[in-house]
């Protein structure tokens, strides 16, 4: 950013205190009034190496598309340089479904596992994790079950024999 960014805090103000009241009175009675809850920071505060981090990870976004164009690729090398392309198409199509499946069956047995913990614990940050991280790949998670099923089937298709073709049978010869 080109000029200072604020951060007001003073909203969050009013849930702490009131969390601390119950557990800690005491506590919550030092924590300062809500106008004194703004922060400023100057782009000259921020270190260089904060700076050097945003940048590089604001290129990590396209991390997954390129690994994802980089397997496409990497595929379709591997479907041109094998000599029984079948076959590869199985075993692809079976790694397909158990890269699909896996974060399906997470999204599904995690949270039902967890849900009978008590709140506030550890459980509750690993359904949350898991629940955030699967239901916002879920569309991609589905599309690799599909194309694992596809090659999968094509694989299975294309290895049956071809049907012996007989000639015509002559009598009398």
């Amino acid at each position: 950013p080109d000029g200072p960014i604020t951060i007001d805090v003073a909203a969050l103000r009013d849930q702490i205190v009131a969390k601390l009241q119950g557990t800690s009175p005491q506590l919550a009675s030092q924590i300062p009034p809500a106008q004194d809850l703004t922060i400023t920071v100057s782009a000259s505060d921020i270190p260089s190496g904060v700076s050097t981090a945003a940048s590089v990870l604001s290129w990590m976004k396209w991390t997954p598309l390129l690994l994802a164009i980089a397997a496409a690729v990497l595929l379709g090398i591997g479907f041109l340089v094998t000599d029984d392309w079948t076959r590869t198409a199985r075993h692809v199509g079976i790694a397909f479904i158990v890269v699909g499946i896996f974060p399906l069956l997470m999204r599904l047995i995690i949270p039902a596992i967890v849900s009978g913990a008590a709140s506030g614990t550890t459980s509750d940050i690993l359904e949350v994790a898991t629940t955030a991280t699967v239901a916002n790949w879920w569309i991609a998670l589905v599309v690799t079950l599909v194309i694992g099923g596809a090659l999968l089937a094509a694989g299975i298709v294309l290895r049956r024999p071809a049907r012996a073709q007989s000639g015509p049978v002559v009598l009398g010869h």
